[in-house]
């Protein structure tokens, strides 16, 4: 008896404990689980962070890139003339719509080179233009000075920076001289704006396009030196620049980030532009993406740190408290079914965190799909696509059921090769990411230009799960880019090709007749009579003219002719081939005649004539700028002749061997 009552003493004690032992055992797993848990959600967040941080960084450089570019066609109207007035210019500039695509551009000006012994005449030309108190700032004698004489748009602000003088800042004429040097774009680094009045001072940066003077060499230093007539700049604000591309872009992910831009690539506190880490941030450098890069001849840095509400936002700490939930509840459950249910506690532990892991991941999925301005396309493990968010649907027109379990392949457009998606995928597997630009194609078979992001979702096991394609739509951005290149390349007024347009088509004939042993020509044809036309009629009456001469000279020659017009009322036209000079005078008077026919502009019939010079290769020069000259030189000895008004340049005589 005591036996027995001491067995079942003994067996309810062991009963009692084995519970509380497996129930510690739970709880000591979770203990264990739960850091594990979070360092591998925080690597996943941090790394989501720094893509797109790097996504960002890369957007803004090329931001900062386009800028410059803008300066490249305000470089060819200035270059393509040798005298382009306040109207012309401003016209040019306002077609450019800064504020609509450009938003950060302050101003964009002209500064002029001043000799000092012309300092006086310039400013009283520019104080008869209606600009009383223009003056050259900062005063003092100097060799040479640099004043700005355009600014668009010509608002109050801008007006205090006429008659500046670029030079007298260091900053700024390190950059200008730089960008004469090289005949290239150039940045300065960090500068307070000269029109600010806002306290503290606004920083912003200048950039610097060369102007040279027509028909001079510019292939070295000392030649871009003598041929410079002065500089087109952009006055970027840089944090409106930088509002407005977080704003477009990156609307969210904004919000939760604090950035650092310096001007440098060893930044200090002196370089610092932009500043919008908190005071309370912490110094940690772990999760700060720094990328440093050249842009337009400055170095940046740019620093990017994530704020506390980033991770509270991505849910850092949900899977692990998830775990600590669950384990406690197996823990419990375990206890209570003792050791003969324990395999099937693991199992009910492992099922019950997946579901709840899951759930919540398709939450926050759902959540990012539906809110993403950029098209989103969720592929599984074998590139079939499982998933796409409305903004996919509104930009590519498909929706999900039209090209659901199908392979991405469905938008190709067959603009890019195979080997372009060769590189594309290796990338992928090897780096996990992709970026870049491609052209897929609309539903309704539009071309569709895209910026596109490939990323690849692995599971716990380090398998990959799924491919995530996020994109931009870059239309708007490829005309924009397209319309730069051909205002750049295009005068304004008649839309024919300008000079750098003309002197590029000329380098590549010149190259084939070269080769293929033929002859080229070049016609310079001046408008005579049409100043007084102008002055007496207005510029209006003036520009209809210069567009219907256009418009005759396109009539008559051929499509593998280059018409431009070279500045004022001065055309060029190059036939890239010819048989011989017989051809060639009949063509002149051709065009001649053409001129010479009435025209109606605003109600009135005027009639102007057109003096033609000629010059061919190889007999009037070897280079393109050698021969345009020649055709110039012609030109004016046309206007000596009174009855044909055409003159052929005389042929350079070639050395003779001895």
């Amino acid at each position: 008896m005591p036996n027995k009552i001491l067995g079942f003493i003994t067996r309810r004690w062991l009963y009692t404990l084995i519970p509380g032992l497996v129930f510690i055992l739970g709880l000591l797993l979770t203990w264990i689980t739960v850091p594990n848990i979070r360092q591998q959600e925080t690597s996943k967040i941090l790394s989501e962070f720094r893509i797109r941080a790097n996504e960002l960084a890369a957007g803004l450089e090329r931001r900062l890139t386009y800028n410059g570019e803008i300066l490249q066609g305000v470089a060819g109207l200035l270059a393509s003339s040798d005298h382009v007035s306040r109207d012309e210019f401003q016209r040019y500039i306002r077609q450019l719509k800064l504020s609509v695509y450009y938003p950060g551009i302050q101003s964009i000006g002209y500064s002029t080179l001043i000799p000092e012994t012309e300092k006086q005449q310039h400013i009283a030309k520019i104080r008869a233009e209606g600009f009383t108190d223009y003056d050259i700032r900062p005063a003092g004698e100097r060799e040479f000075y640099s004043s700005v004489i355009f600014v668009e748009p010509l608002n109050s602000r801008n007006q205090q920076i006429m008659g500046y003088d670029m030079l007298s800042e260091p900053v700024k004429m390190n950059a200008a001289g730089q960008a004469r040097d090289l005949a290239a774009t150039v940045m300065t680094g960090k500068i307070t704006l000269q029109q600010e009045t806002e306290q503290p001072p606004q920083s912003g940066i200048f950039i610097f396009s060369p102007i040279y003077q027509n028909n001079m060499p510019v292939y070295t230093i000392e030649q871009r030196r003598n041929a410079l007539t002065g500089w087109v700049y952009a006055e970027i604000r840089l944090p409106e620049l930088l509002t407005h591309y977080l704003q477009q872009g990156y609307p969210d992910f904004s919000r939760k980030i604090a950035l650092r831009l310096y001007s440098g690539k060893h930044p200090g506190s002196p370089e610092l532009m932009i500043d919008t880490y908190p005071p309370d941030l912490s110094h940690s450098d772990e999760d700060e993406m720094i990328r440093s890069s050249e842009i337009l001849g400055s170095g940046w840095t740019l620093h990017i740190k994530p704020l506390p509400t980033y991770w509270t936002s991505a849910d850092s700490e949900k899977s692990s408290n998830i775990a600590i939930q669950a384990g406690i509840i197996l823990s419990l459950l375990s206890a209570f079914l003792s050791y003969v249910l324990a395999n099937s506690h693991l199992q009910v532990r492992t099922a019950l965190t997946e579901r709840r892991k899951n759930e919540a991941a398709m939450q926050l999925a759902s959540t990012v799909l539906d809110a993403s301005p950029g098209g989103i396309m969720v592929t599984d493990a074998d590139k079939r696509i499982i998933a796409v968010n409305p903004a996919f649907t509104r930009i590519t027109g498909y929706a999900l059921e039209d090209i659901l379990h199908q392979n991405p392949r469905i938008l190709s457009s067959g603009q890019q090769d195979e080997m372009f998606y060769q590189t594309m995928w290796q990338s992928i597997e090897q780096h996990g990411y992709w970026e870049g630009e491609l052209i897929n194609r609309r539903k309704d078979g539009q071309l569709l230009p895209e910026l596109l992001s490939i990323s690849q979702v692995f599971d716990k096991e380090g398998n990959v799960m799924n491919y995530v394609g996020m994109f931009l739509d870059i239309s708007a951005r490829r005309e924009a880019e397209a319309r730069i290149q051909y205002l750049a390349h295009h005068d304004y007024l008649t839309n024919l090709p300008n000079r750098l347009l003309l002197v590029e088509h000329a380098t590549q004939a010149l190259t084939l007749a070269r080769r293929y042993k033929r002859r080229m020509a070049i016609f310079y044809i001046d408008l005579d009579r049409f100043k007084p036309i102008n002055d007496q009629y207005g510029h209006n009456v003036g520009d209809v003219i210069l567009k219907t001469v256009a418009q005759r000279l396109l009539s008559i020659v051929r499509e593998s002719d280059t018409v431009c017009r070279q500045g004022g009322d001065e055309f060029v036209i190059l036939l890239p081939e010819f048989m011989d000079t017989d051809s060639l005078e009949i063509l002149a008077i051709k065009l001649r005649d053409e001129i010479q026919k009435p025209s109606m502009a605003n109600g009135y019939q005027l009639t102007i004539s057109a003096s033609i010079g000629i010059a061919t290769y190889p007999d009037n020069g070897d280079t393109v700028d050698a021969i345009i000259q020649s055709a110039d030189t012609a030109m004016y000895s046309a206007k000596a002749d009174k009855e044909k008004h055409i003159c052929f340049a005389p042929s350079i005589p070639t050395a003779k061997e001895d």
